[in-house]
């Protein structure tokens, strides 16, 4: 049998240019990149939502979104179905930003064809939890018939808070606020919700709702009117915040390349769990009524020890 002496010959190596586009080299840099972006989220002292009513939905609507310093937006009355933000959701992942598109309702009387809609963008980055089982999109909550959008968040210290936006349309919706206590869960899971809920503030305040899920509303403290439909203008934008998380939120609104609505911009201290500890108390003593015990007029007793009860007690 012949063996060919010589020199070896080594593997062919890939250029440089096509060395990082294989598959391995591809998770490599995803993974490093998700790593840096883990660790700039820790060092961040606040979470930052952003909400707005963008009445169509544009590109320099989005541009303005994806810019905003959010880690979570969320958009209603886009009036835009899924086959149309085909390009649009290509450009948010693209940007790190995974998209969950809420489809219209188709509508002969709109001039549009259809009304509300929406779109939730959340930096892939950060942790999440499912809402439950039976959750219409992965990832998210999406629900069409009550025009409403939810992503339940883990924060750094370990606290899951329920961050929704909806639309209200033509005041407040019945549905919209039954599905927030059952996703909710009666109040017991923490939320953030923001939403166009076209009626006053102090309508809300006072409602049976709110009390039962144990929310207060949260205005923006910058501004009087959040809508300029008119030139009074109102203020129906706005938040519902457990009350639990009140004291570590605040909400500022700013001017968008929408109108007439202004966006709602939130920030969440990553320090909230502070306020959501539950502190033991001791009871106070209860009152005890002093009852008279008449006295007897003579009363002998006589104690003997016993070697198995110990004290045996006799009375005449």
């Amino acid at each position: 049998m012949l063996r060919s002496i010589g020199r070896r010959q080594r593997p062919r190596r890939l250029p440089q240019g096509r060395r990082g586009s294989s598959p391995q080299a591809t998770a490599r840099g995803t993974r490093a990149g998700r790593r840096v972006q883990i660790a700039k989220a820790k060092a961040q002292e606040y979470f930052h939502g952003v909400f707005a009513n963008v009445t169509f939905l544009s590109e320099v609507a989005l541009e303005w979104c994806m810019a905003t310093p959010a880690q979570l937006w969320c958009v209603v009355e886009s009036h835009r179905f899924a086959k149309q933000l085909v390009s649009q959701c290509s450009t948010m992942r693209k940007a790190s930003w995974e998209p969950h598109v809420m489809e219209p309702i188709a509508s002969a009387t709109s001039e549009l064809g259809c009304y509300g809609g929406g779109l939730l963008g959340v930096k892939e980055h950060l942790q999440r939890r499912p809402l439950e089982r039976a959750s219409k999109c992965k990832g998210a909550w999406v629900s069409q018939g009550d025009q409403l959008l939810g992503v339940q968040m883990e924060m750094r210290n370990k606290l899951s808070v329920l961050c929704l936006g909806s639309y209200h349309r033509g005041g407040l919706d019945e549905s919209i606020l039954m599905e927030v206590v059952r996703l909710t869960r009666g109040g017991r899971l923490l939320f953030i919700m923001s939403a166009d809920w076209n009626c006053d503030a102090d309508l809300l305040s006072n409602s049976a709702w709110l009390v039962a899920l144990d929310a207060q509303v949260v205005l923006p403290c910058n501004v009087d009117a959040t809508c300029w439909a008119s030139a009074a203008g109102s203020m129906i934008d706005y938040l519902v915040v457990s009350r639990k998380l009140v004291h570590a939120i605040e909400c500022e609104a700013l001017p968008g390349p929408f109108s007439p609505h202004m966006a709602l911009h939130w920030r969440l201290s990553h320090e909230a769990v502070a306020w959501t500890v539950q502190t033991l108390q001791l009871p106070s003593p209860l009152p005890l009524p002093v009852a008279t015990v008449p006295s007897a007029e003579h009363c002998l007793l006589y104690t003997s020890p016993s070697p198995r009860d110990g004290l045996l007690s006799r009375m005449p």
